[in-house]
C-alpha cells in the first residue's frame, strides 16, 4: 500500500511509500487523516512506482481516487541530462535540513547516486526519467516526489 498526499486543494504534494515515509517528511500524519492539512489517498504499488519513477504523473483526485496519465520524459543530449541531474542533486540539498535522520541518509545516498551517473557513456537520446535509468541499474531510488 502506497500513497499520494494532496493539499488542501487536492492538489499533489508527494507520493509517500508508507505512514512511517510520511512522518518523516511532515511529522505527524493525522492531520491528512482528519483532513485538516490535506489529503492521504490510497493508491496501488504499481502507481506508486510509476509516479516516483515518473512514468505516470498526477492529473486529478477526488480525495479518495486519482487520476494518473503517461509522463514521458527524454534526454536529447548530455548536457540536458547533465543540467537536470544537477538540479535534482541541488533540490535534494535543498530540502534535507527538516527530515529525520533515516531519510536525510536516504537523500544522501540518492545524491550519491545522482552524483555517480556517468552521462558520457549513455546513448541519446535517452527515453526515460533519471530515476527510471537508476532504477533499471539496481539503485535503490528516492524521487523527489517522494518528500
Amino acid at each position: 500500500m502506497a500513497f499520494v498526499i494532496l493539499n488542501n486543494n487536492r492538489s499533489f504534494c508527494f507520493v509517500s511509500a508508507s505512514n512511517e515515509d510520511i512522518d518523516s517528511c511532515i511529522g505527524t500524519r493525522g492531520c491528512l487523516e482528519t483532513g485538516n492539512c490535506g489529503y492521504k489517498v490510497t493508491i496501488s504499488e504499481d502507481d506508486f512506482n510509476s509516479i516516483r519513477l515518473y512514468e505516470k504523473s498526477f492529473v486529478s483526485s477526488d480525495g479518495s481516487t486519482v487520476v494518473l496519465e503517461d509522463h514521458n520524459v527524454s534526454f536529447a543530449n548530455q548536457a540536458e541530462l547533465d543540467k537536470e541531474i544537477e538540479r535534482k542533486i541541488d533540490y535534494f540539498k535543498s530540502r534535507k535540513d527538516h527530515k529525520s535522520s533515516g531519510f536525510k541518509t536516504r537523500m544522501d545516498n540518492m545524491i550519491t547516486a545522482l552524483s555517480d551517473i556517468d552521462t558520457s557513456s549513455i546513448s541519446y537520446p535517452l527515453n526515460k526519467s533519471i530515476e527510471k535509468y537508476l532504477d533499471e541499474q539496481g539503485t535503490t531510488v528516492l524521487s523527489d516526489l517522494q518528500f
